[in-house]
Order: structure tokens, then sequence, then C-alpha cells
């Protein structure tokens, strides 16, 4: 998540929202590089992300004030990293539904989940470190994507040490504890040209869990040249 969060401070530098954090929009090269891809649901920080007023976006990962298709800034793309952190760590998104409206209904009404319910093992940094991102009020949620990274940071280092320290990665330690990584084919040319820097060639790396979720290893937007 370094990368995402690396590369939302980017975005949201230059006054805008990604609107669209998902694992599907990240990707990670061979060496471990990550990026964040897909900007067309991007938007001015402060406008709707849809100009007739629908919702746009992936119901699994999209904030309160998203689905109401309110004004959205910077924290809307907060709590869709931490919705992907979430799954990351645990194996399963933060609000499970049989049909899409069950799961938007969640995301606005039912309480935040605890991924220690899931994983009790898990610590309580890092826990609290995705309830405050999934909070119901953009006000109780990190105020920038910097503040998020730190965050993370400290409570990453704290559960894995030495490994998250050194640029293992949180992908890749909770894909080692799976104990499965698989590796995806090449996304689509109009994907890959968003990509800057001289990395090789990009694939999607997703981590195969438990009753088949997935959660991507970070990303880095192409605005910035910071490696994970």
């Amino acid at each position: 998540m370094r990368g995402a969060l690396r590369g939302l401070i980017a975005v949201h530098d230059a006054g805008l929202v990604h609107g669209d954090i998902k694992p599907d929009n990240i990707l990670v090269d061979r060496r471990g590089v990550s990026r964040l891809i897909d900007f067309g649901l991007a938007r001015e920080a402060g406008s709707a992300l849809r100009a007739d007023g629908s919702v746009a976006g992936s119901p699994a990962y999209m904030s309160p004030e998203q689905i109401k298709g309110g004004h959205v800034d910077g924290r809307s793309d907060l709590y869709a990293c931490a919705a992907v952190l979430f799954e990351l760590l645990t194996g399963r998104r933060p609000y499970v539904g049989d049909e899409a409206a069950d799961v938007v209904r969640m995301h606005v009404h039912d309480p935040v989940p605890d991924p220690r319910e899931i994983d009790p093992h898990l610590g309580v940094a890092l826990a609290r470190l995705c309830m405050t991102g999934l909070a119901k009020d953009p006000a109780d949620r990190f105020t920038s994507a910097a503040d998020f990274l730190v965050a993370l940071q400290d409570a990453a280092g704290d559960r894995y040490g030495a490994a998250w320290r050194t640029g293992l990665g949180l992908g890749a330690l909770a894909g080692a504890a799976a104990g499965v990584l698989t590796t995806q084919a090449t996304r689509a040319a109009i994907q890959t040209a968003v990509l800057t820097g001289p990395a090789p060639r990009p694939e999607s790396l997703r981590e195969q869990r438990p009753g088949g979720r997935a959660a991507a290893s970070g990303s880095a937007a192409p605005q910035s040249r910071r490696r994970a």
C-alpha cells in the first residue's frame, strides 16, 4: 500500500480525486514497483464524480459520500485505500453482500468492521488504521494520503518488522502468509500507457485468498517517480 499512497499524494497534490481505487487498478511489476492506473473517473477535488449526478465507481470500495453522488475530495480515495488494505490483511472485503445494492447500503449505514474479528492476531495499530480510513464521516478519516502513509509505515513496521522496513511490502508478506501468490497477464495497452519510468513490463499481481477474494499489493501514481 505504500506505493498506492505515494501515488495518491501526487494525484491529490494535482487537485484531483482518482475515484476508483481498487485491486484491479493497481499494477506491480517484477521488481515489486507498484503503480496506480485507470483514471477514467478522475475529477477535480470538491466536484461530484459524475456531472449528471449519477453514481460511478466500484461498489466494494466506494465511500459513503461517493455512493450518495455528492461532492468528494481526497478522503474518498483514502476510504477506498482502507477498504483495499482491509481486504489485503484479512482476505475479505469490509462489506460482503449477495447483491451490489446490499454492499452499497452497508457502506452507508452499517458499523465500521473491525478486521480483528477476522484475524485476531492482526494487531491494534493496523486494525485502527483500517477503521479510521473506513469512517463514515470524511472528517473522521485521515486528512491526507501523507498522514495515512505515516500511520501505515508505523503500524506495519511494528507488525511485520524488518521485512516491511527493508521493502518487502505488505502485499508480499500477506501473500507469503496465504501461501499462494499468482501473477496474471499484462493489462491492456490503454492501462500500461499511463505508466512511467524505465520499469520492466508490468503485470497485475493479486493475492488469491480463501473464498476467492483478491487484494493488490499497492500502487504508485504515474505522476510520481518515487518507488514503493
